[in-house]
């Protein structure tokens, strides 16, 4: 079993992105994504030696495309975020790109040298069209290069039971982990799935699945100690 954990998981313990690489370095797992927000957080991005040696040591690398302030079409902006994704991919030999496909509006701009997913979304008005399993099997029907990646908390926001989209198995290319929890009264998303046992319920039959588990819950400081469990958790499901 494959188990990584998103850069992106890290923003809430203020490392810049190199220490965030870094900070998964020192836990147990197998693997990495490398998320960028923006095109401007994917534009500036440079490696350090140490970061690129460790993610290039990795079974598993995937690159989280951004999906803030960009629309993927036949313009300057998006082919300099295509072609910058490409130049990392190539360097760490990535397993896959990852799109929320709400970003699309031009499919051929993307580069199908490498394996490029998407992923499904939640509840959010912009979202609507990308958040069922009827939707994503409708755009993976017309779009057959593409594989899927299962975001496990976007689901549950949908009110979709994970499990079903195990009706697109054949497609799905890995997990995105994570469930609700609570914080006093607010329901908060990004959740450890040791935060709420009745969602892990929901997902079991998704954690079987012989594909990457991504962990990508929001880190706080006074959560690193979960890692570990959550890691353990994971591994026995």
């Amino acid at each position: 079993m494959i188990i990584a954990i998103s850069v992106g998981a890290c923003y809430d313990l203020k490392l810049s992105y190199s220490e965030a690489i870094r900070f998964i370095q020192k836990q147990n797992v197998d693997g990495i994504e490398l998320l960028f927000a923006t095109p401007k957080d994917l534009l500036d991005f440079d490696f350090e030696k140490d970061c690129l040696e460790f993610i290039q040591s990795l079974k598993f690398k995937s690159i989280h495309m951004p999906f803030h302030e960009i629309e993927y079409t036949n313009n300057l902006v998006t082919k300099k975020v295509i072609e910058k994704g490409s130049r990392i991919a190539r360097k760490i030999n990535a397993d896959y790109l990852v799109f929320h496909p709400n970003t699309i509006k031009d499919y051929s701009v993307l580069d199908y040298d490498f394996k490029n997913c998407v992923e499904n979304l939640n509840s959010k008005e912009h979202n609507k069209g990308f958040q069922t399993v009827q939707d994503l099997k409708k755009l993976l029907e017309k779009n057959p290069l593409l594989g899927l990646v299962i975001d496990t908390c976007h689901s549950i926001e949908s009110n979709i039971n994970p499990k079903d989209f195990l009706e697109l198995k054949d497609k799905i290319r890995g997990l995105h982990l994570a469930v609700q929890w609570k914080q006093g009264e607010r329901t908060r998303t990004h959740g450890f799935l040791q935060e709420n046992p009745e969602q892990l319920e929901q997902i079991k039959t998704l954690l079987k699945l012989d594909v990457p588990k991504v962990i990508e819950v929001d880190i706080y400081p006074e959560k690193i100690a979960m890692i570990e469990k959550e890691i353990e958790l994971i591994k026995l499901n």
